[in-house]
């Protein structure tokens, strides 16, 4: 399985940049995610820790987004 380094944040990349194999409509909505959550922390919604949590589940989605993308493997 490859790994993929993510930035998240309100200074992150664009989705669309970071990982091209996602289609469009994907990127766009894991970016309003993305920005959605950084918009949460900055105003104080949110912890530090429950900052964490999201970005370990965002990650996850982005992690099936990437499989569900990617052509069956040939073994």
């Amino acid at each position: 399985m490859k790994e993929y380094s993510l930035q998240f944040g309100a200074l992150a990349p664009p989705m669309s940049e970071q990982l091209p194999m996602l289609t469009d409509e994907k990127a766009a909505g894991f970016d309003a995610d993305n920005k959605a959550i950084a918009r949460a922390r900055v105003r104080g919604y949110i912890s530090d820790a429950e900052l964490t949590r999201i970005h370990r589940r965002l990650a996850a989605a982005i992690g099936d987004a990437i499989s569900e993308a990617a052509p069956p493997s040939q073994n």
